[in-house]
């Protein structure tokens, strides 16, 4: 039963180990503790534009502001105020965000040439971990890419990526 004589004894499984509790009402009263506390969102961010973009080459990583500290977990990607990339014999350009060794984990191929939906990119498909864990922190990374053309051949276009995250205790 899960209340009433006994609800108190109740186990649960916690593989995460985010808590110190044994039982569900003990890990819901250090839930409670947690979000009165208020961990704030912080936020990480870049623009991109086609001036910024200067790789003769495919590819091009951007930092995504300063490196993330331990134990953040992101929250989110949004990205805004996008002018759909374009010029030269570009016919397709994308941007994956993650960290090296793991580019896309969070966005993987973000549709920067079809024309912007409500300001964003076309298609904007979650990567592998899109709610990643970085236990070490580390620097944040977006990969633009242009498999018909240079990056820096890109005579228009403009991204605003924005990485929202909080940093667990």
């Amino acid at each position: 039963t899960t209340t009433g004589n006994g609800s108190d004894l109740l186990g649960f499984s916690d593989p995460g180990s985010n808590y110190t509790a044994t039982t569900v009402p003990a890990a819901l009263n250090e839930a409670k503790l947690l979000i009165d506390a208020g961990m704030p969102v912080l936020k990480k961010t870049v623009t991109s534009d086609h001036t910024t973009l200067v790789a003769a080459a495919a590819t091009e990583t951007v930092n995504i502001g300063t490196a993330l500290p331990a134990n953040s977990r992101i929250v989110g990607v949004d990205m805004h105020t996008q002018t759909s990339f374009s010029g030269g014999t570009v016919g397709d350009f994308t941007v994956d965000v993650g960290m090296a060794g793991d580019v896309d984990a969070l966005i993987d191929g973000a549709d920067l040439f079809a024309a912007a939906v409500d300001g964003g990119p076309a298609t904007m498909p979650a990567g592998v971990r899109p709610n990643k864990l970085y236990a070490a922190g580390g620097q944040l990374i977006a990969t633009f890419r242009c498999g018909s053309d240079d990056v820096a051949d890109a005579s228009a276009g403009a991204i605003t990526i924005d990485v929202l995250y909080t940093v667990l205790a």
